[in-house]
């Protein structure tokens, strides 16, 4: 499938390189080499260039599950992104609707004070007029 890498022209090449030959050749991404060294790399390259193709279909496939579980990566971070601000938006509303409760509640405990207040001074008016039309 992938042709013959001279493993001469590896022996001098950096780990960068190497990596590069590993990602364009076999599709390892460098955050999976980045924990090899140098000459495991190189080592690699060479059992990759020389072995079966059952070795690089299984590295294939390793591949497509390593691109498709970044993908999945990808996708959950954007859904963790819009849930934190659906949470951050609820929170706020939360907050607003809270104040807006203390608020009605206090308006209604003054309302109801005045309430009373009128209804003494009603009771305390029908008295009064009471007392006139009996004078």
């Amino acid at each position: 499938m992938y042709s013959s890498i001279d493993p001469v022209s590896t022996i001098e090449s950096s780990k960068a390189e190497l990596q590069n030959i590993l990602k364009d050749r076999y599709r390892i991404n460098k955050n999976i080499s980045q924990d090899l060294t140098t000459a495991e790399c190189r080592q690699l390259i060479n059992i990759l260039s020389t072995e079966s193709q059952g070795l690089e279909k299984l590295l294939t496939a390793f591949a497509e599950k390593n691109s498709n579980l970044g993908r999945n990566n990808a996708n959950l971070g954007r859904q963790r992104s819009i849930a934190q601000k659906r949470v951050e938006r609820l929170q706020v509303e939360f907050q607003e609707l809270q104040q807006t409760i203390e608020q009605i509640e206090s308006n209604k405990s003054l309302l109801e004070s005045r309430k009373c207040q009128l209804e003494q001074e009603s009771a305390q008016l029908e008295t009064q007029i009471e007392s006139l039309q009996t004078q």
